[in-house]
Order: structure tokens, then sequence, then C-alpha cells
């Protein structure tokens, strides 16, 4: 018997339970008694109205919090990303000259823009630098020293080269490129 009560509870869905605990005492505080009278739940409204008032402050309390976190989490989010993005272009104009020889390994000649894959030699010290700063990260543990290992651009990271592409600050040519450091 316990554990059929336990299967029981395992299978309820208690966010959908406590929305329609919290909409049927909604409904039982605001709807007005002539229409309670009409359904015959005037005695059971009148007997229990402070059971069902509690039900629907507590749920509307829970209601509350859960939209207030849910704000709070999207704003973070968006300020976390204005950091970050100033945070990624002052790592992204000081870059050493080798630091940028790397980063233009990611460069795609035929589509003009920086893609998200590159193979990369493992023994580079730089490479393990631009680790470190978190532009770039390892994409597989699998390779080889020959062939080199596959590294990816970190997103934001490619989408302000992009830019830096697009607004001339980076400009490749064939056998060079210029890099232009200018801050905010």
């Amino acid at each position: 018997m316990k554990e059929a009560i336990f299967r029981i509870i395992d299978k309820l869905d208690l966010r959908m339970i406590s929305l329609t605990a919290w909409l049927i005492s909604g409904t039982g505080v605001f709807l007005p008694n002539k229409y309670i009278e009409l359904m015959g739940l005037m005695s059971i409204k009148v007997k229990y109205q402070w059971v069902i008032s509690s039900v629907f402050l507590v749920l509307s309390a829970y209601y509350i919090i859960v939209i207030l976190h849910f704000v709070y989490y999207k704003i973070k989010i968006i300020y976390l990303e204005k950091i970050n993005r100033k945070v990624i272009l002052n790592k992204l104009r000081t870059l050493s000259t080798d630091e940028q020889r790397i980063l233009l390994q990611f460069y795609n000649k035929n589509e003009k823009i920086f893609g998200l894959e590159a193979r990369l030699d493992i023994q580079n010290a730089t490479v393990n630098v631009l680790s470190s700063k978190r532009i770039i990260s390892r994409g597989s543990q699998i390779g080889n020293l020959y062939h080199g290992f596959s590294y990816f651009l970190q997103p934001m990271v490619q989408v302000e080269l992009n830019k830096m592409l697009t607004n001339g600050e980076i400009k490749v040519y064939e056998q060079k490129f210029e890099w232009k450091v200018e801050s905010d």
C-alpha cells in the first residue's frame, strides 16, 4: 500500500496541481456570491472561506516569487552579456602579435569571416595562452601532434571578431594582416 501511494505521488505533476488549486481558490475568492448560489456551493464557501483564501494567498505569493525569479535571471543574463562584451573587447584589443596570428587561423578566406573551428598545435604556448584567456577552447580530446587538435572560438569572441572585421579594425590581406588597437 505504501509503495502504491509513493508511485501515485511520483506520477503527479505538482506544478499542474498547484496551478489548478490556485485557479479554483481564485474563483472561490473573486466569483460573485450570486453565481456561487446558482452552483449550490454557498455552504462550502461560507464554511471554508478561510482555507480557500489562504490557499489563494500562499499560491499567489509562490507564483509572484517564481515570476520575479525569472525576471531577475533574465536581467542578470543581459547585464552579464554587456559586461562580458566589454571584457572580450578589451582582451581582443590587447592581444600580442602571436596571439593575433593564431586567431587568424580561424579566418575563412573564401567567406571573409571568422569561422568557428581551426586545427591548432597543442604544443604552441600561444594556443595555451589563448585557451587560458577563454578566447578559444579545445573542441576535441582526440587529435595528433602532426595535424593538431580541434579548437573553437568562443561564440561571443567570434561575433566580436567579425564585428571588428566589418568595422575595419582587422584587415586581412594575402600575406599579412593589420589589427588596429584602439581603446574605447
